[in-house]
């Protein structure tokens, strides 16, 4: 129901502010009088062309809106939630038109296009003039008032349903099949891919344990020759052992508590730190004795480090990266192998889903021809009894086979 309208500049209206009672309203005046720019303000306001010349004279902008209450129109409330415009069961349009810009359009405050106020408005106002259009002229509103008299809203929610979960699947299949070229290029390309990286195999820490094999292998005489120089300083010097020199110390201080007794706890330290270099040394000789030449292990690291630096180098990541890489390369591998099986999936629950909107559409369409044949014959019969004794009213119905 309307329950307000407030026009501002518009014609030669400079402002009008009208409250409408529940019920009939009737506003009556002599020509002139201004009814008719009421009803074109309205007309205005729902999505009607405007051009400057309806703007008041002298003034830069006209400004109209109309306030609805939806209470009981659940379809309008239902259009206005789709379109996310909703605001309880208010609905507030507004339409300025301006001179020097283009007209503009809001729906409960929100900006909106003209075709959104004119779909609104054909759910809202029917207006009835010598060059206005009557909704019963629109096939919708025919489909719709044979649907209301027919009271089989539990069809056309079940075809609407199966309607929307074939549309849904029927766009999935397209993207599916369109993106599906591109995918066999990307497989190929993974496979490859996710082959190379498995073959090479690299875990955590292999990277890190042949690092280091390689850096001992490579500074083997290194390692033998200063291991070797330490070994004499600590054990095997006849003349200057530490570990010997640090023994002596150890005797000394020990004849030297005799006199002081505060020397024993430096005496038992030296002797402490003459034994842990003589262990020292002895472990330091049996890792000499373990060290030993392998060129041949050596030559085999160096393939394997220089195999895993060109595939870092290759992918762009660095080569501890490779097991994540191939991890992931495998991840989007599956996705895409998946992606098949999607595609005959989707295409079986499409054909299975157009079968049930077809049953369902059927199943409308038989309510809707035996509803037009009772409507048809009950408008005639009123035809008649007005007083039309030749006229008859008739519905013709069509099948439209294209409902993509």
């Amino acid at each position: 129901m309307l329950r307000n309208i407030h026009i501002r500049h518009l014609a030669v209206v400079d402002e009008l502010n009208l409250d409408l009672q529940p019920g009939m309203t009737v506003l009556t005046g002599e020509t002139g009088a201004g009814k008719s720019i009421l009803v074109d303000a309205l007309s205005l306001a729902l999505g009607d062309r405007a051009d400057s010349g309806v703007i008041r004279a002298g003034q830069a902008r006209a400004d109209i809106s109309a306030d609805f209450d939806l209470s009981g129109l659940t379809t309008v409330s239902d259009w206005l939630s789709k379109q996310e415009l909703d605001d309880d069961d208010q609905c507030l349009i507004r339409r300025t038109i301006n001179r020097d810009g283009p007209s503009r359009g809001y729906i409960n405050g929100r900006p909106v296009p003209m075709q959104s106020l004119r779909e609104l408005g054909e759910m809202l106002v029917d207006i009835h003039g010598q060059h206005a259009h009557q909704s019963l002229l629109r096939r919708d509103a025919q489909r719709q008032a044979l649907d209301a008299y027919a009271s089989h809203q539990k069809l056309i929610d079940s075809v609407a349903s199966q309607y929307r979960q074939w549309r849904s699947l029927r766009e999935r299949l397209d993207e599916l099949t369109t993106s599906r070229s591109q995918r066999e290029d990307r497989l190929e390309l993974l496979r490859y891919q996710v082959q190379e990286l498995q073959e090479l195999a690299l875990n955590g820490d292999e990277l890190t344990a042949l690092e280091e094999e390689h850096d001992r292998l490579a500074n083997l005489n290194q390692l033998r020759e200063g291991s070797q120089q330490v070994l004499q300083l600590l054990i095997e010097n006849e003349e200057s052992a530490l570990a010997d020199t640090l023994e002596r110390a150890a005797s000394e201080l020990e004849h030297l508590q005799g006199f002081d007794a505060r020397l024993g706890n430096i005496m038992q330290t030296v002797r402490d730190a003459a034994i842990q270099t003589s262990e020292a040394g002895h472990e330091l000789r049996s890792y000499l004795e373990g060290l030993s030449l392998d060129p041949e292990r050596l030559r085999e690291i160096d393939q394997r480090l220089g195999l895993i630096h060109d595939l870092s180098r290759k992918h762009q990541v660095s080569a501890a990266e490779l097991p994540a890489l191939q991890q992931q390369l495998e991840d989007e591998l599956s996705t895409l192998e998946d992606a098949d099986v999607a595609l005959d999936a989707t295409a079986r629950e499409l054909a299975a889903t157009e079968t049930a909107y077809r049953i369902a559409a059927d199943k409308l369409q038989a309510s809707r021809q035996r509803a037009a044949k009772k409507l048809a014959k009950a408008v005639s019969d009123n035809m008649h009894q007005l007083g039309m004794k030749d006229g008859r009213f008739e519905i013709a119905l069509e099948t439209q086979e294209n409902y993509a």
